[in-house]
């Protein structure tokens, strides 16, 4: 009897997806079948028409912007600019603006519309075109690997050579790509070669696309890179555990893609990425409430993740002028996480934001922060990026400690709300042009009256050694350096 009922069930289930399958084929036919969302179309240039500003209220006082087709807007203004269709006599606004959607000295006219709006199109429509033959080679050569990408010039090398020994020295066994222009790096710099020659893991790849400048070699090695798995490292970005643990990560394994915070979120930003920035319009995206992007680590699957990387360098090397002109993002900083957005790829943002490492008042409880601590998602100290004074080829400069003391925004904080770290001139208190973090730590409070940050001496960690150990590098690294130097 078992069995019988058994088989009768397997038959009605074999029977109703044959069903299934039959009202499909008659029902879904290729003309009712779901379609990718149509292109939008970009502007043919006869059909652009400017007619001007059309404000919509004032940032305190009236600024004549009769002219906004032919000179730049007077800003801070309220309004948008008020563009014609000549072919369907459409009026159009665009670039609508509040008094905090810009930087007050970025300069921009109603002219420009036909370019901002055409931003989000064409990157829809962007595939990225190798700009050698060695690149038409397979989407990633090497299936499966992992590594790590540097990109490096003649100013970075000494921080590249602490790091790459640092990374070493902590076992971490990842073969290292180290991207160059050829007009910023010579690869015959005794720095370089001494790391080639003692290191076969290391291997040397030329950037060759001349769009590639600055902060936009970054985001050109991510993308040519050989190793499926990238762990996208600054070269004064020093891990402080062996980060090949993170691909084993399970947000890594279910994402593809791991970021890391920024200081700065929509309520609380110097780079002015909030929900009334202009950004949000010229990409075609809403607002989005998370921290800023810090790029200083990026980890990415890039099998996975194709479409952003085109994105990614739509926006960072085919580069519209206007992104730049308009001073939306500062260099290559937040493209990943936008281009990740735009392309609706998952990623995951480590939650909890990051720490200071910096130094202390003599004799009051203010600190200063020069570099940045990164978590992952246990809170465990992962990355300390030496963002502000950085390694250098100057022994004087690279003598002098500046992690004496860690700051930490407590886990029992709300970041949204509690976390409001600054940036400021200390030259008077501390002898720092740059500081960032919470200067004033004993005044933050959370919810429940308990301090916002727990401000500790570095010498009473199991991080009291790593400043020395990297300035010891990096005194290698200057000898190496010296015979060329003196030459």
């Amino acid at each position: 009897m078992r069995r019988s009922v058994g088989a009768l069930l397997v038959a009605l289930h074999v029977w109703v997806c044959c069903m299934l399958y039959v009202f499909y084929s008659m029902y879904m036919t290729p003309e009712s079948m779901p379609s990718a969302p149509a292109l939008r179309p970009v502007w043919a240039i006869d059909d652009f028409e400017c007619i001007g500003w059309q404000s919509s209220g004032s940032c305190g006082d009236e600024r004549d912007q009769r002219n906004a087709c032919t000179e730049d807007l007077k800003l801070p203004a309220m309004g948008a600019c008020l563009v014609g269709n000549r072919s369907s006599s459409a009026a159009l606004t665009a670039m609508r603006s509040t008094c905090t959607s810009t930087k007050h000295y970025v300069q921009y006219s109603c002219r420009d519309a036909r370019a901002f709006m055409d931003f989000g199109p064409l990157s829809e429509r962007y595939v990225h075109t190798p700009t050698a033959s060695i690149f038409t080679q397979p989407w990633y050569a090497l299936e499966g690997e992992r590594g790590i990408v540097m990109v490096i010039h003649h100013a970075s090398l000494v921080s590249a050579f602490a790091n790459i020994r640092s990374l070493r020295a902590l076992g971490c066994t990842l073969p290292i790509e180290l991207w160059y222009r050829d007009d910023e790096t010579a690869p015959t710099d005794p720095i370089l070669t001494h790391l080639l020659a003692h290191d076969p893991l290391l291997s040397l790849r030329r950037i060759q696309d001349p769009r590639a400048t600055g902060f936009y070699t970054k985001p050109y090695a991510l993308f040519y890179s050989a190793f499926q798995h990238v762990l996208l490292l600054d070269t004064d970005n020093f891990a402080v555990a062996d980060p090949t643990y993170l691909f084993e990560l399970p947000a890594y394994k279910v994402h593809g893609t791991v970021f890391w915070p920024d200081f700065w979120q929509p309520t609380n930003t110097i780079f002015n990425v909030h929900n009334e920035s202009l950004l949000w319009e010229l990409l075609d995206l809403p607002p989005v409430e998370m921290f800023e992007q810090e790029s200083g680590q990026v980890l990415v699957d890039r099998r996975r993740h194709e479409r952003a990387l085109h994105m990614l360098m739509f926006y960072a090397i085919e580069r519209p002028p206007l992104l730049e002109r308009l001073r939306l993002v500062w260099g290559d900083k937040d493209l990943y996480r936008l281009a990740w957005l735009k392309t609706t790829s998952s990623f995951r943002m480590v939650a909890r934001p990051p720490g200071a490492l910096g130094v202390h008042h003599p004799q009051y409880p203010r600190f200063c922060g020069l570099s940045m601590v990164q978590y992952d998602d246990s809170g465990r100290e992962v990355f300390f990026h030496r963002n502000t004074r950085k390694l250098s080829r100057d022994p004087v400069a690279n003598a002098r400690y500046q992690w004496t003391h860690l700051q930490a925004f407590r886990p029992t904080g709300r970041p949204t709300r509690d976390y409001r770290p600054a940036s400021w001139d200390g030259t008077e208190q501390y002898g720092e042009s740059a500081c960032f973090g919470v200067e004033l730590y004993m005044h933050a409070k959370l919810e429940d009256g308990s301090p916002a940050y727990d401000v500790v001496a570095i010498k009473g960690t199991s991080f009291a050694h790593v400043e020395a150990t990297l300035l010891g590098y990096a005194r290698i690294a200057l000898e190496l350096a010296a015979p060329a130097t003196h030459a």
